[in-house]
């Protein structure tokens, strides 16, 4: 049988193109050993930090093409219509390969300004007296709902927990106390797990690094729990659907979810 190869850029011939994150110290090795045409993608920490070409950079002068010491902006930060900085990066991959098969700028340009993003992801449900409820059900990791959190700068409620995945909770439970303003459990053999994980962050934070005032639930019954996050919720702020675990039990799978939330909240 053939070998299974070690990496995607192992299997780069030498007229091939692979695009990697600059930023990834793992990625970096792997591209020094690439034999094909290396297009990086990373955060824009300026003209001195930039050490590999061409890239291109994401930040708040939005999507440049960097190379031979020229720079070419692709879109504007205002252009990009997806949330999050973890969205930038994605456009900016996505802005590299293309621009790496020869796209021209203005047909990248209009690509992005069009797309507002996919169902499910970090998707606006509706506003609703001043509150967005936002529908992120594929987060389905806490690294995921970590990064849905790090997306908004109003006041978020987050409806979080459910099935157990044996992932590790504490980065999750940091960031709610330091990003969210309450969050809204459901019910699932992971919730457990990252109540308690909430409570050893609160003890170890200081008070003045706490957000999350209020915990709801859990709820074993999703309409309750959308009810709570709207009273929870006040005009400007964000409700967050982004449970950071598995839909089992509850729900048949994450979609479900996802459109019971969609269901749910146009009912309210």
């Amino acid at each position: 049988p053939t070998p299974r190869p070690r990496s995607r850029s192992s299997a780069q011939r030498p007229g091939d193109v692979v695009v990697l994150n600059a930023d990834d110290p793992l990625l970096r090795a792997m591209g020094a050993r690439a034999p094909g045409r290396v297009v990086w993608f990373g955060a824009d920490r300026g003209p001195d930090a930039i050490q590999r070409v061409p890239v291109v950079t994401y930040g708040p002068s939005g999507i440049v093409w960097r190379e031979g010491g020229a720079a070419t902006v692709i879109c504007a930060r205002e252009d990009i219509r997806l949330p999050g900085e973890h969205n930038l990066a994605n456009v900016a991959a996505a802005a590299a390969a293309a621009r790496a098969f020869g796209v021209d700028d203005e047909a990248i340009r209009r690509a992005v300004r069009g797309f507002g993003g996919v169902e499910h992801r970090l998707e606006l449900v509706r506003e609703l007296d001043g509150v967005r409820y936002i529908n992120d059900t594929a987060a389905t990791a806490p690294e995921a709902a970590i990064a849905a959190l790090h997306s908004f700068d109003a006041p978020v409620v987050l409806i979080a927990g459910g099935a157990d995945k044996n992932l590790p909770f504490e980065g999750l439970a940091r960031a709610i106390l330091a990003r969210a303003k309450a969050v809204v459990l459901l019910q699932g053999t992971a919730t457990p797990k990252l109540v308690a994980a909430l409570e050893a962050a609160r003890e170890s934070a200081p008070r003045s690094d706490v957000r999350a005032r209020d915990v709801a639930g859990p709820y074993d019954d999703f309409a309750q729990a959308i009810r709570a996050a709207q009273a929870l919720a006040e005009p400007g702020d964000v409700v967050l659907l982004s449970p950071g675990c598995a839909s089992f039990g509850m729900f048949r799978n994450e979609f479900h979810r996802g459109e019971e939330f969609r269901r749910l909240v146009s009912e309210l």
